[in-house]
């Protein structure tokens, strides 16, 4: 890739997009990227803007401290109650990795673009790796998208959301063939946004309600079923006490994104990702549910993903 200077610090995509860059609707082009991020410096240096306030924190009294370039690349290096070091790729899907960023920054354009997601084949051809490295690479940026997707909330005040539930199984020959995972898609008319659950008890659904709904939304129902489960506990942990209840007739367009999603979720599984760990299914819907709720602006997706960086250690990076 072409050598290119580090952008601005991204507070939003709008920053870190080119000032004079075409938007194309069909996704991002790599001369778009090669301006911003073309280099491994501008990588780097990237990486430090966005990630600047948690890594100049003292490790040891949580005051911000003013970081300095140390000598070898991607690190800094501070001053407080003693002096540490800060390496910008520590936490993130880059960590510890010897593939070069412009590399990464390459693959993660490719997944962006993609409408179905990217196979490992695909991966191991473009890039020629091996199948242990291409796939390291696919579910750790499977898991950066699945991350950035996880802090989306829905609705507001006097919107309506509305929950549903599907069981997913694999395709033929799958190895969760033989037992589906049961999934909750929280809603509105246009976004989804999807959670693996262990079951439809309140005590499990409702804590996930809460921290993905807005205060002030209106919860629809279909039937007494869901009625009564949305009352459930109704005098202490019950939905009824924090979100308005209402029936799903008097919103005909509540469905229309779910029905769509799943729809394209169940074809993509079954074309391109039938082998897969029961434990990763996560990994999947989060990234399908990234770029289904950019839909509407396929040229943004890249620079959501590289808008933040989420850590990756503990959710089996």
């Amino acid at each position: 890739m072409a050598q290119a200077t580090a952008c601005s610090p991204s507070q939003g995509i709008a920053e870190l997009r080119p000032v004079s860059a075409p938007r194309h609707r069909s996704g991002t082009s790599f001369r778009q990227v090669e301006q911003c991020l073309g280099s491994e410096e501008a990588i780097v240096a990237h990486l430090f803007k966005c990630r600047e306030k948690e890594l100049s924190l003292c490790p040891t009294c949580a005051r911000p401290v003013e970081l300095v370039p140390a000598k070898r690349m991607g690190t800094y290096s501070g001053t407080c109650c003693q002096a540490f070091h800060r390496i910008v790729t520590m936490g993130t899907l880059f960590e510890r990795s010897t593939w070069p960023l412009t590399s990464w920054i390459l693959a993660m354009v490719y997944f962006a673009n993609s409408r179905s997601g990217i196979s490992l084949a695909f991966l191991q051809t473009m890039f020629g790796l091996n199948g242990g490295s291409a796939h390291i690479i696919c579910k750790r940026i499977r898991q950066h998208m699945a991350l950035l997707e996880d802090e989306r909330q829905l609705g507001g005040p006097g919107e309506p959301v509305g929950l549903s539930f599907q069981r997913i199984k694999g395709a033929r020959g799958s190895r969760i063939q033989s037992r589906s995972v049961l999934v909750m898609a929280i809603h509105d008319a246009s976004h989804v946004v999807p959670v693996v659950v262990a079951d439809r008890r309140p005590s499990t659904i409702h804590p996930i309600v809460r921290a993905k709904v807005r205060p002030g939304s209106i919860l629809v129902y279909r039937d007494r079923i869901e009625h009564a489960r949305l009352n459930q506990f109704r005098s202490n942990r019950g939905l009824a006490r924090s979100f308005a209840i209402e029936p799903a007739s008097r919103y005909p367009g509540i469905d229309n994104a779910i029905l769509v999603f799943w729809m394209h979720f169940r074809r993509v599984i079954a074309a391109g990702h039938g082998h897969f760990a029961r434990g990763n299914l996560w990994l999947y819907l989060g990234e399908f549910a990234f770029r289904f709720n950019r839909r509407s602006e396929p040229d943004q997706i890249f620079w959501d993903m590289v808008s933040r960086f989420r850590p990756l250690v503990g959710r089996g990076a």
